[in-house]
């Protein structure tokens, strides 16, 4: 296996980071601020775990990387989430430290100023058990699962499943020290993590930018720097067709990556087509936290035979189905070392040996091609019937009845639908071509859908809205 990405072995002079206004940091500079974090860590007799509270900044990504350098294990947390889940956080998993770019409020933790933040270490109590306890010696990275602030479940990883992932990205990818990728994703949702680890590992530069993707400022910095790369959820890709970011002269991309979702095949045609026409290279992914980042990928130059498709499995992996349920299933050296509800399970080893079951459903072409078709868990019984919501929200949008959420009980289908979205036809959809009787539907108009930081639909936030 190849030197590690954390190692930072480009030369110390080549351009590493740009940043908003233009400040530039080398390589070398990236080493110093990771061992001067390292360094402002405390010293405990056994391996440390502690959160990174991230944005997309270097001081963030430094304290990350410096975890790893140091041989410390930590949980990469999104910088705004809601400070009921943070202490929710800090009780199950009593972190021994705690970074925050800025001043926050860490009950039980004493703060401490260093360069480009702040440092909350755990005050140690002779009483607290779990704190003794061993990490795992392979831990090196925790993330909630599917990018969710919403779960306190983590899934837990080593460095080489993210090693692994990333040598295998950069390769189907073709990623080189030329590459210029901004951070069009949060650092603490996987696909985002991955493609930091992909180019620093090439010795490429990130053009880090705290902007969102629908902010003007975001689009001012990619037609100021001209990023070589750019990676999206389907919902930017939805945006950038209505809006027509993409025909924009400034976008200087030579290979565009989707993953995080289904994009719909209406949609992939145009952006197939688009990066035809325009000399990109347009990649379809699928992956899962639990393998790190990515599972599989469509080759760009199959992409248009092969619409819908989630591809063939990235080199290093294997992909299978279960003869019996039809489930999709995948090994190699990504997948991660196991779940965590608590700090208790930070000492747990690898309890899967590379083997994910990943809970979708697919099938198989003749060129060995797989396909999405459902959630073994997003199924509903509807009057002994079972019925897929994947299928029903991908029919809503094939028959133009809009952006729509489907959740629900036995019984008890919910959509909800955009505001922009058409009623009648979801009710068409439901009720004339599912077979679905009035009585066991109800059809729900939001402004928008809620969504996560890393732009999913935030299916928990909907069952939680009154009336639905």
């Amino acid at each position: 296996m190849a030197l590690g990405f954390w190692t930072l072995d480009p030369p110390a002079n080549a351009t590493a980071i740009v940043c908003e206004g233009g400040h530039r940091l080398t390589y070398g500079d990236l080493r110093q601020g990771c061992d001067q974090f390292s360094e402002s860590l405390p010293i405990r007799e056994e391996k440390t775990f502690g959160f990174v509270l991230c944005r997309n900044t270097p001081q963030c990504l430094m304290a990350y990387l410096g975890a790893l350098r140091s041989e410390q294990a930590v949980c990469l947390l999104d910088a705004d989430l809601q400070s009921d889940f943070l202490h929710q956080m800090l009780v199950r998993y009593s972190p021994d430290w705690v970074f925050a770019p800025q001043q926050t409020l860490v009950p039980g933790y004493v703060v401490n100023e260093i360069v480009n933040g702040f440092l909350f270490v755990r005050k140690m109590h002779s009483s607290d058990s779990r704190t003794k306890l061993r990490i795992d010696p392979q831990l090196a990275l925790t993330l909630p699962t599917s990018g969710s602030t919403g779960s306190p479940k983590l899934v837990r990883l080593s460095l080489q499943n993210l090693q692994s992932n990333a040598v295998s990205i950069s390769s189907y990818l073709g990623i080189t020290s030329d590459d210029r990728a901004i951070t069009s994703l949060p650092m603490s949702y996987s696909y985002g993590l991955s493609v930091l680890h992909t180019h620093l590992l090439a010795g490429g530069q990130l053009l880090m930018t705290t902007s969102s993707f629908m902010q003007r400022e975001f689009w001012d910095f990619v037609s100021q720097y001209h990023p070589t790369s750019m990676a999206g959820v389907p919902y930017h890709y939805e945006i950038m067709l209505r809006t027509g970011m993409l025909e924009k002269e400034f976008c200087s991309f030579r290979t565009i990556t989707q993953a995080g979702g289904r994009l719909g095949p209406k949609h992939i045609s145009l952006v197939e087509t688009l990066s035809s026409r325009r000399g990109w290279r347009f990649f379809v992914m699928y992956g899962q936290t639990e393998a790190t980042a990515r599972i599989s990928y469509v080759p760009h130059e199959r992409l248009r035979e092969k619409v819908g498709s989630i591809g063939l499995a990235i080199p290093g992996g294997t992909l299978s189905l279960d003869e019996k349920t039809g489930e999709l299933l995948y090994e190699g050296p990504n997948v991660m070392l196991g779940y965590a509800d608590d700090r208790n399970d930070l000492s747990k080893g690898d309890e899967l040996n590379g083997y994910l079951r990943t809970g979708d459903l697919a099938r198989i072409d003749e060129d060995g091609y797989y396909y999405i078709v459902g959630r073994l868990k997003r199924f509903l019984k509807v009057y002994g019937k079972r019925v897929s919501l994947d299928e029903i929200e991908g029919l809503i949008g094939q028959y133009g009845g809009g952006l729509a959420a489907c959740f629900g009980a036995d019984d008890q289908v919910r959509v909800a639908l955009e505001a922009s979205g058409n009623e009648q036809i979801v009710n068409g959809v439901l009720k004339d071509l599912l077979k679905i009787h009035p009585s066991a539907f109800r059809v729900v108009k939001l402004d928008a859908l809620p969504r996560l930081p890393n732009s999913k639909i935030d299916y928990p936030s909907l069952t939680r809205l009154e009336g639905l």
